[in-house]
């Protein structure tokens, strides 16, 4: 019998997950199911949850929210007990759950919880810290950190992207070393992404060809380049097609990447908070976790 936990992050996009209580209950009220919430309190708060879930037996995680939420429930999965996660996004970008094709629709999205088809994800780690999406170095911690400072103005991701607009004007390139299974680059860059997932920033396909479920990680390199030709560049990284754009865009694929700086330390994003600066060391290891997806292709929703 599953047993459903529900953990809302009550600031992410800026109050929404808490206005989706009353619809949840509304909802699963109807269900044959067992069903609990529970609203994180701090930072860390949904790890700590998403630990107290796997020992109470819970059998799915529900994370309400956005990507910095479902990282926080990720880092608290206990993999050795077959915890299913799922999402509803809540977020401001919601970009993994773009990967999962799941809905903004809040009944929409329960009802393919309900339905639960699930798929083995990648999990990855960064320093040892886990992540599921994608973790940048470069210009996106600067993104993060001026997004955080004004999205409580702005909503949605029309806050990163006025924070990315911002960054591409001023940001200065850092001479790093990237070392991608053993493979060792030295480059002057803007950006460096690394996918499990495709998207970034609200949409932003930064690293397109990368699949959450084939046990490799795609690399995305932004090397120097002028403020107008970087700006020109920008538009590119909705559709993907910035990885046309060589040499100055460089494309990898690898399971173990370090990056050092050689100047000033880079800010690590994972999923969408800071977990700290280079050096870094980000692994692609085995590990999986069971989340809900919609399958359009094979599902019974219409």
């Amino acid at each position: 019998m599953r047993k459903l936990l529900f953990i809302i992050n009550p600031i992410a996009g800026n109050g929404k997950g808490t206005e989706l209580i009353s619809v949840i209950n509304h909802y699963m009220s109807k269900e044959s199911l067992e069903y609990h919430i529970k609203i994180s309190n701090k930072i860390g708060n949904v790890t700590e949850i998403a630990k107290w879930a796997c020992e109470n037996k819970y059998t799915d995680i529900i994370s309400v929210g956005g990507d910095g939420t479902l990282v926080e429930a990720v880092n608290g999965v206990n993999l050795e007990i077959g915890v299913t996660l799922a999402l509803i996004p809540a977020g401001t970008g919601n970009d993994f759950a773009r990967v999962l094709n799941m809905p903004k629709d809040i009944e929409r999205a329960l009802e393919i919880i309900i339905l639960g088809h699930t798929k083995e994800v990648d999990l990855c780690t960064v320093n040892g810290q886990r992540f599921i999406n994608v973790c940048c170095m470069g210009i996106d911690g600067e993104i993060i950190l001026d997004t955080d400072r004004i999205k409580s103005k702005i909503r949605g991701s029309s806050a990163y992207l006025l924070s990315t607009l911002k960054a591409l004007s001023t940001y200065k390139a850092k001479k790093v070393i990237i070392t991608i299974d053993g493979q060792e680059l030295r480059r002057e860059i803007i950006l460096i992404a690394v996918g499990n997932g495709k998207y970034i920033g609200g949409g932003m396909m930064v690293t397109p060809e990368a699949e959450i479920d084939d046990g490799l990680l795609e690399i995305c390199i932004v090397n120097k380049l002028s403020k107008p030709k970087l700006l020109m560049l920008f538009p590119s990284i909705f559709k993907g097609t910035h990885v046309n754009i060589k040499p100055t865009v460089e494309m990898f694929r690898g399971k173990e990447i370090k990056v050092t700086a050689l100047e000033d330390r880079l800010l690590i994003n994972a999923d969408g908070n800071i977990i700290g600066t280079t050096p870094s060391n980000i692994n692609i290891n085995g590990n999986k976790i069971k989340m809900i997806y919609f399958d359009e292709k094979n599902s019974l929703l219409k």
